[in-house]
């Protein structure tokens, strides 16, 4: 369909669903900055974000469908790689260890600290994939299909961690073709 516009509030949890084909990941992949699209804008705060995508892609984060493959890492060595690679070089060891703290209680795997990437369940390692992109404390965090893989009971525990850090002011934006859930979301 054309002329399709959509507004996003800070703090809210969006779930994009439709059928397979029906273009949900395409969407996504053009809101977050993956794919510029052929038609249409996509706005920030009123930015254009093709056109200022090195300055927005700081607060954006972006967990894809596929799981992170570190398999024989633990999920804190994982995080610390990903921490020096991604956050500023002149941060102290401190500050680093406290957004991968940060970002793995957010997640709710503070007890996993120390287990092999390898070694987690399918919802546990879909956590993980979220811990690493909430290292740099994204503003909008997008996730294509998160709860696929999952059982009924650990995706609704997904949801509800993605729900409240929305609740928290993160505006969370996912793709799914699950229906069980979507009470949590806004839109």
């Amino acid at each position: 369909s054309n002329h399709v516009s959509l507004n996003i509030k800070p703090g809210e949890l969006i779930a994009i669903i439709g059928g397979s084909g029906a273009g949900k990941s395409t969407i996504l992949n053009c809101m977050c900055g993956y794919l510029q699209p052929t038609q249409g804008e996509v706005y920030i705060n009123g930015v254009n974000l093709y056109q200022n995508f090195d300055f927005l892609k700081k607060i954006i984060g972006y967990v894809p469908q596929s799981d992170i493959v570190y398999d024989n890492l633990t999920l804190y060595d994982m995080l610390h790689y990903t921490a020096k690679l991604r956050l500023p070089s002149d941060i102290s060891v401190a500050e680093r260890d406290a957004a991968i703290a940060r970002a793995v209680e957010l997640v709710e795997l503070t007890e996993k600290r120390d287990s092999l990437i390898k070694s987690l369940s399918g919802g546990q390692r879909k956590r993980a994939s979220i811990a690493v992109e909430l290292l740099s404390d994204p503003n909008l965090l997008f996730l294509d299909e998160p709860a696929s893989g999952l059982d009924p009971g650990t995706e609704r525990n997904l949801m509800q961690s993605l729900r409240e850090m929305a609740n928290n002011g993160k505006t969370v934006i996912l793709v799914t073709h699950s229906t069980l859930q979507l009470k949590l979301c806004d839109k």
